[in-house]
């Protein structure tokens, strides 16, 4: 059977004395709804992250660090690293290395075939997708030599209510309608107000 492994952020390699089983799940979903044209759909395709589940057998297990660890051991710093919700890289051999994925499940059982000493384990990972991170844009402050070629700032606007007819000064649609009705008729050519 294929090895399977995850390295931590120390560069510890964990592995399985004996991994029976290895499944890696990419899946996708699809809308539902008709689309125009099947020439571009990547809007109605939504990539889930993959699952990779490892099922098989620890016992006493070597680490990358040439350690020994008991079966306790071992299970109890998985636990750890599953408690701590960090990012690990799984290693399928002969196929990829997955980085990005969390321990989101550990199954341990055990049944009269594997001794006192042994245990049977399934671990699920799930890959996280990392995007880049949005930089913040720094607004230079102008040099001390050219902040006196800046034009004041100046206090009217387009919201001043200087020089308004009092008709149009008025509240309301109802209004502004009637001031260009019945300045219409003083109008030569006949365009209204």
């Amino acid at each position: 059977m294929a090895a399977i492994s995850f390295t931590t952020d120390d560069d510890t390699v964990y592995s399985m004395s004996a991994t029976t089983k290895v499944s890696i799940s990419e899946s996708a979903t699809t809308t539902d709804s008709a689309v125009e044209t099947t020439d571009t759909i990547t809007d109605n395709v939504i990539l889930q992250n993959r699952v990779i589940q490892m099922d098989g057998i620890i016992s006493n297990i070597n680490s990358s660090k040439e350690t020994t660890l008991s079966t306790d051991q071992w299970i109890s710093q998985i636990r750890q690293y599953r408690k701590a919700k960090g990012l690990y890289v799984v290693q399928v051999h002969d196929l990829e290395f997955i980085p990005n994925c969390t321990i989101t499940g550990m199954q341990i059982s055990k049944t009269k075939k594997e001794g006192n000493t042994a245990w049977l384990c399934s671990l699920t990972f799930k890959e996280i997708r990392v995007s880049v991170r949005a930089k913040l844009v720094d607004i230079p402050e102008p040099f001390a030599d050219l902040k006196d070629n800046v034009d004041p700032k100046k206090d009217n606007g387009d919201s001043s209510t200087k020089d308004v007819p009092e008709k149009l000064s008025r509240t309301g649609t109802n209004a502004i309608f009637n001031y260009f009705i019945e300045d219409s008729g003083t109008n030569t050519d006949g365009a209204g107000g």
